[in-house]
């Protein structure tokens, strides 16, 4: 997840590193009601949105001269293999958003069975969610999700 300062430092990069920075239209369209909700009542995010629609690039960047940074969205590494040019290729599994079962006004992605390759690659970041379980606490129990892995909260705030 990224701040729109740092996206909008990612757009610069070219003129001072030589360095190209692309987002695919289709990882970005076909939003789901659930992101269409959220990008409708959340104005950061919304800005964000923005910002990255601004950055698509109809057709990739293959210009060898330059770097690229590729920020790519709804897709798992399953498998990370060295090649011999000191970057690595990066099996991922193709996902898509579904409402959670516990709440539907958040969704979570899931495998669709089909998968890509991606390579060369010379640096991966990996931004996967994580599933909480709950401490043995009797306090914190009584508000913890076990389907969803969270407190109940309100704006951030944990009742206890």
């Amino acid at each position: 997840s990224f701040t729109i300062k740092e996206l909008r430092e990612l757009t610069k990069l070219d003129k001072d590193y030589n360095t190209v920075f692309t987002v695919r239209k289709d990882e970005l369209e076909n939003l789901t009601e659930v992101s269409q909700n959220v990008l409708k009542s959340n104005r950061p995010k919304k800005r964000i949105d923005k910002l990255l629609q601004s950055q698509i690039k109809e057709d990739p960047v293959d210009d060898s001269t330059k770097n690229h940074i590729r920020l790519r969205f709804l897709l798992k590494p399953i498998k990370f293999e060295e090649t011999s040019d000191e970057t690595v290729a990066v099996e991922c599994e193709r996902t898509k958003l579904v409402p959670r079962d516990d709440d539907y006004t958040a969704e979570m992605a899931i495998g669709t069975g089909a998968y890509e390759t991606l390579a060369p690659a010379n640096l991966v970041l990996k931004s996967v969610g994580y599933k909480a379980i709950s401490i043995d606490d009797d306090e914190l129990k009584s508000v913890f999700q076990k389907q969803s892995g969270t407190l109940q909260h309100d704006k951030g705030r944990v009742p206890l």
